[in-house]
């Protein structure tokens, strides 16, 4: 009988420690998935804090992005100011002098129209240009009309222009529009800087590389310093136009921009201040 109940109290022993340890592995058992649960709302903070910081980076971004737009949009009204009040008092005094010198009004209105021309075309440039832009078109004749219509310009102010331009030459990256706007910007420049008795070449040849479009003057010169940035929007460098023509820093930005739209390249060489210019732009020819 001694050894039924030694017997008994053990399985009930056994029963006991087994039903603790049960209640303890119930235990663990919650509490692992309480630590699970907490591992993954600790997961879910990491990522929505991720977001957040990819949201701040963005927001900085547009913010800073906000900023250079502004500050270009007061440099573009102050370039706008400048340049047209000094249209408008050349206007005022054309108008008010002793018997109304008129001659002098269509050049003041031409600076009005270039003004707005290039400032309406830079925007243009970034906003609305796409890769259908392009369509066949002769270089040659394109450079020749324009070279041509700038002639009277040089002359006014004793400035001799020359070209040299291999014939038909042909390129479909870019609008006939665009063509002229490289052509003339680059020819323009380089009477805007040069004085009486100055001389501007103008070729264009075919290469290896495509069409090469060069103007060279024996104006002012460039120093070096200033040759890289040159094609930047809004740039002025350390000269003045020789007539008093307007200048707003976006001519040579539009022939950069243009030029990189066709896949070509353009550049400007100068020995120094004195010394002339040399301006080039290579663009793809299209197929003949």
């Amino acid at each position: 009988m001694l050894e039924l109940l030694a017997s008994a109290h053990e399985a009930d022993g056994n029963a006991n420690l087994a039903l603790s340890l049960l209640e303890q592995l119930v235990a663990l058992q919650q509490r692992t998935n309480r630590l699970g649960n907490g591992l993954v709302r600790a997961v879910e903070l990491v990522g929505d804090n991720d977001r957040l910081l990819d949201q701040n980076d963005e927001l900085a971004e547009r913010n800073s992005e906000l900023v250079a737009l502004q500050k270009e949009n007061d440099l573009v009204m102050s370039l706008v100011a400048n340049d047209l009040r000094g249209s408008l008092s050349s206007l005022l005094l054309a108008s008010t002098a002793p018997g109304r010198n008129d001659e002098r009004l269509p050049g003041i209105v031409n600076r009005f129209n270039r003004i707005i021309s290039q400032l309406a075309e830079s925007v243009d440039i970034e906003t609305d240009r796409d890769a259908t832009t392009g369509c066949p078109c002769n270089l040659s004749e394109l450079a020749a009309e324009t070279i041509a219509e700038l002639v009277p310009v040089a002359e006014r102010k004793r400035i001799s222009i020359e070209s040299d331009l291999e014939p038909d030459l042909i390129i479909d990256v870019l609008s006939a529009a665009e063509v002229t706007s490289i052509v003339s910007n680059l020819v323009s420049n380089a009477v805007k800087y040069c004085s009486a008795g100055d001389l501007v070449t103008i070729s264009l040849r075919r290469d290896s590389a495509g069409a090469i479009l060069s103007v060279a003057d024996t104006g002012p010169g460039i120093d070096a310093a200033d040759t890289s940035r040159i094609f930047e929007k809004f740039e002025r460098l350390d000269r003045d136009p020789t007539d008093g023509e307007s200048t707003s820093g976006l001519g040579l930005y539009i022939v950069r921009r243009l030029v990189d739209f066709a896949g070509g390249s353009c550049g400007v060489y100068s020995e120094g201040v004195g010394e002339g210019c040399l301006f080039w732009a290579v663009l793809p020819l299209g197929a003949v």
